[in-house]
């Protein structure tokens, strides 16, 4: 460094004693400013920077041995558990580095309240099958994989809660009282798929009926007199038709 004139020393250079660093406020270089600003607020000074040579966390490549050979959280070493680390019990978080299965699953247990497992069960990323034992054969757009039957059933549920106000076992027991058939023309809904009918003015479910007799009805807004005498017409052309 160019050495200074004491003038120039007052003006450009920190005012604390053997500090060569430039003012940043008040006579005084950034780091000695923060320290006063800490000292004024009643914090705590900070502590010495880490020493390089010695280790830094019990996380680090500076770990000890374990004293049985194996390195600490490195395939093929040990967590700090004493877990030997295979790459079947390890997984990879996004912040980097490796983690131990066994001390995750021990750690959910412990706050949900539950035994320790000391075991991995298979992650769901490693699962075939759903919980209900179907196969995953399709995957959503989020990448979400799913099994079409269980996704059938709650778009279903879904559906019927949200448009109609009843349960899938509420529906269930409808089918059931109606014979699997349509309330109106009888037909099985083996053939035709079941429509619930609701009246649209008040919201209340009235029964199933298939596609046909709820679009007729539809179609007749919903009024009986329409309905009557649309049937009294069908009736006049068909008495014409016979004479």
């Amino acid at each position: 460094m160019v050495p200074l004139g004491n003038y120039y020393r007052e003006i450009f250079m920190c005012s604390q004693e053997n500090c060569d660093k430039p003012i940043h406020s008040k006579g005084l270089c950034q780091n000695h400013y923060r320290q006063a600003q800490r000292r004024e607020r009643g914090l705590k000074p900070r502590g010495p920077a880490p020493d390089p040579s010695k280790p830094r966390s019990r996380h680090g490549e500076a770990r000890a041995n374990d004293g049985t050979g194996y390195r600490i959280n490195e395939i093929g070493g040990t967590c700090r558990n004493g877990h030997v680390l295979t790459d079947d019990l390890v997984y990879y978080p996004l912040t980097g580095g490796l983690k131990c299965k066994i001390c995750r699953a021990n750690s959910q247990a412990r706050r949900l309240g539950k035994e320790e497992p000391n075991a991995v069960k298979v992650w769901n990323k490693n699962k075939t099958h759903c919980a209900k034992g179907h196969e995953y054969d399709s995957v959503k757009s989020d990448g979400t994989r799913v099994c079409s039957e269980c996704r059938a059933a709650a778009n279903k549920a879904w559906r019927l809660r949200s448009l109609y106000d009843i349960t899938v076992e509420q529906f269930d027991q409808m089918l059931e009282a109606q014979d699997s058939s349509c309330l109106i023309c009888h037909r099985s809904f083996d053939d035709y798929p079941p429509v619930v009918d609701h009246d649209h003015a008040t919201g209340a479910v009235r029964a199933l009926l298939c596609t046909n007799c709820n679009t007729g009805l539809g179609q007749f807004m919903d009024e009986p007199e329409l309905l009557r005498a649309g049937a009294d017409y069908l009736e006049s052309f068909s008495e014409t038709t016979t004479e």
